[in-house]
């Protein structure tokens, strides 16, 4: 039947009308898709810069909810750190060594470590020549014109936005969580009851007490804890720059030290361990090298087998943080030389290796040396013979400085030249770790095993044994590490020297290889044998686990050509070997505190509290427990003490007179005596039990300030009254 014209025309209009209406819909999905489109790409341009604000006000939040630190303390802290690392850094690599780093935020931390190794030393500097009081202001300043400098660009929105690139940004996200993670338990006393259980490692007594000196004045006025030294030859500049941080967040030294310095460094070190590794590995394996270095336990139970003993190390030890700072950045220096600059960053590397003496002088002892012949060999290849002459000779006028200044020390170290006595140290300790196992009663195979091997080697000849013995303690120790290098060299091309090494890869390998002579050679403690070498340790752990980042890439590149039953076990026992490490990371680092160092009355707590509360900053304690006592007190007062701990210092320096003194006062000697030694060691404040000043017949010059319980302060009153 024949459509009529007005059906036709009826029909048109509403086919028109649903065509219409479809293409109405579709044009708003579209422009949904879009808006959608334009948030998520808006989301990734702004999410490295936003992860830098998170993580910072996450430091915040942490600090503020765990120690009680006030936010407004942690705001000024990260304007220290920009004032006196960043912008330091940035004009010295910007400007004077005319450095490009590949990223703005390389060249942001670059900067702020270069700062964190150059500022304290020219601060401190400035004080010894008696400017220090221009310093702060004329670096806030700097930093003022810094920020004013990047206000007259016209793409500071562009610029913010690429500080941080996505890929980049869980770099933050893991500095963030390490310095959480291991920061946790950082507390300082746990009471129970009539007991005080003094918990921070000793290590960590002795920086607070040299915060706390600085405090007081730079440079130090005396060594804190030993009354009759005034200058002690330690690397101290971590010390400085932790009292740099006090001075600027309006702390003082104990808790800038403990909730402050303690939490940066893990932060600090995550960034130079990425550094180190990404121009030569790529962002993805630097990121993995630096949770492996700082995120990889093992197995915590075992003090030996399939552990990172490097996490133990870094908990007690702040200068080794800042020892390997450095090693990284020279690390990432030297990886710019293969794209020019070669004068550049061999001569910033030549000094970094001996400001090391500053910060960690037994890591100097290692890189120093490998960094000369790196920049030989760098320099050489380039026909660059004049530059050689600098760098050897900006390393021997540094030595030389550090040399005349430990010479003018009070209180040193005896240290005697004995080749492999410390490899015999590191035998006998390892005699005692079998005996142990076997008493135990289990792995009695392997334990039997390896006695025999030990006793093999005991009747080997001089000249075959030591050998024997130095390499089965290398490979007893680095087990995992060497596991992982041999992988790295094999299958991942590091360290392939032929026809011509990367830069890295032959730095790298000369540390290595320097570390592993400094075992046999390097000096040793008169009485501790493995204070200096033993310390090289965390150098070569440091080093190796960085590799495990490449490695575990090369890995999972290598899994996704595989067939899947082959790449499916080997996921399966990655995943399975991480998850373990996850649960020993967990209880390692939020697990109960064994590190209990002493345990004092809660009477002598509080009265120790009491002298920080109101004694004047240059006060000086004494208490009983001078011989054997650890730097409680002075740790708890934040003041100078007589001394502490005086049967250790008996081996860097003669203590029989002060400890003769002070056993005699405590013990009871004729009163004007008793008088005189107070006065010999400008003591203020005498700890002792309540009864001491009848019992002694002190009265004279000793006057009672505070008790409680059995234990009281005594203030003492100078010769004429004062």
């Amino acid at each position: 039947m024949a459509m009529t014209l007005g059906q036709a025309a009826a029909l048109d209009g509403a086919c028109g009308g649903a065509v219409d209406v479809r293409s109405r819909a579709r044009g708003g999905s579209c422009a949904r898709s879009a808006y959608i489109d334009t948030i998520v790409s808006a989301a990734r341009e702004w999410s490295g810069f936003g992860s830098l604000l998170a993580c910072t006000s996450g430091l915040i939040t942490f600090l503020a909810v765990r120690y009680g630190v006030s936010a407004l303390a942690v705001v000024r802290t990260v304007v220290a750190l920009y004032a006196l690392g960043v912008v330091p850094g940035h004009l010295l690599q910007r400007y004077v060594l005319d450095l490009r780093p590949a990223t703005p935020l390389q060249g942001m931390l670059s900067s702020l470590l270069l700062g964190t190794f150059f500022t304290p030393l020219i601060w401190y500097t400035l004080c010894v020549l008696g400017l220090g009081m221009a310093f702060y202001p004329l670096a806030l300043t700097a930093a003022v014109i810094a920020l004013l400098n990047c206000g007259r660009h016209h793409d500071l929105v562009g610029r913010l936005k690429r500080l941080v690139a996505p890929e980049e940004a869980p770099l933050l996200w893991l500095g963030l969580g390490l310095a959480v993670l291991w920061s946790w338990k950082l507390d300082l006393v746990a009471i129970a009851g009539d007991q005080v259980v003094i918990l921070p490692h000793n290590d960590h007594m002795v920086h607070t007490s040299m915060v706390a000196e600085l405090a007081r004045g730079v440079p130090p006025a005396t060594v804190p804890f030993i009354a009759f030294a005034n200058k002690w030859a330690y690397h101290q500049m971590p010390n400085v720059w932790c009292d740099m941080i006090r001075r600027v967040a309006g702390l003082d030294a104990r808790d800038a030290y403990f909730h402050l310095a303690l939490p940066l460094r893990y932060a600090l070190l995550t960034s130079a361990c990425y550094l180190g590794l990404v121009r030569r590995f790529g962002n993805r394996a630097a990121i993995l090298g630096a949770v492996c270095v700082l995120g990889f336990v093992g197995y915590s139970q075992s003090q030996y087998i399939g552990t990172n003993w490097l996490l133990t190390y870094l908990y007690w030890n702040t200068p080794a943080a800042f020892g390997l700072m450095g090693l990284f950045l020279i690390c990432y220096y030297a990886s710019m030389a293969e794209v020019g600059r070669t004068r550049q960053v061999t001569l910033i590397a030549s000094i970094l290796s001996v400001l090391l003496l500053w910060y960690k002088a037994n890591f100097a002892l290692a890189v120093a040396p490998a960094v000369a012949v790196w920049c030989v060999i760098v320099l050489a290849r380039r026909r660059r013979f004049a530059w050689i002459g600098v760098c050897l000779a900006a390393q021997a006028a540094l030595f030389a400085v550090r040399m005349i200044d430990v010479s003018s020390a009070d209180f040193g170290a005896k240290l005697v030249f004995e080749p492999f006595r410390f490899i015999g140290f590191l035998w006998w300790e390892g005699g005692v770790w079998l005996r142990d196992l076997a008493a135990s009663g289990v792995l009695s195979v392997p334990v039997e095993l390896l006695s025999k091997i030990r006793y093999h080697v005991d009747v080997l000849p001089g000249v075959l044994r030591w050998p024997t013995m130095f390499v089965l303690c290398m490979v007893f120790l680095f087990h995992m590490g060497i596991a992982v290098a041999i992988y790295a060299r094999v299958r991942c091309g590091f360290g392939r020297l032929r026809p011509q090494a990367r830069s890295l890869d032959l730095l790298f390998l000369l540390v290595l290889a320097f570390c592993g002579l400094g075992f046999i050679f390097f000096p040793v403690h008169d009485a501790l044998v493995w204070n200096v070498p033993k310390h090289v340790f965390a150098v070569v752990y440091a080093l190796l686990f960085a590799l495990m980042g490449p490695v575990l890439c090369d890995v999972y590149e290598r899994l996704r050509g595989q067939t899947p039953l082959r790449g499916g076990v080997v996921a399966v026992v990655l995943v399975a070997l991480f998850v373990a490490n996850g649960y020993e990371l967990a209880r390692k680092a939020f697990g109960p505190v064994s590190d209990v160092q002493e345990v004092i009355g809660r009477g002598e707590y509080d009265c120790l509290r009491h002298i920080e509360a109101t004694a004047p900053p240059d006060a000086v304690v004494l208490r009983p427990e001078f011989e054997n006592g650890l730097m409680t007190a002075a740790m708890l007062t934040q003041r100078r003490v007589a001394i502490e701990w005086a049967c250790v210092w008996a081996t860097c320096c003669d203590t029989s007179r002060i400890v003769a003194d002070l056993r005699g006062f405590y013990a009871g000697t004729e009163p004007g005596g008793a008088h005189d030694i107070l006065q010999r060691y400008d003591v203020t404040h005498v700890v002792a039990d309540r009864a001491f000043l009848k019992r002694m017949r002190y009265g004279a010059f000793l006057r009672e300030d505070f008790r409680s319980g059995q234990t009281a302060v005594f203030t003492a009153i100078r010769k004429g009254g004062q």
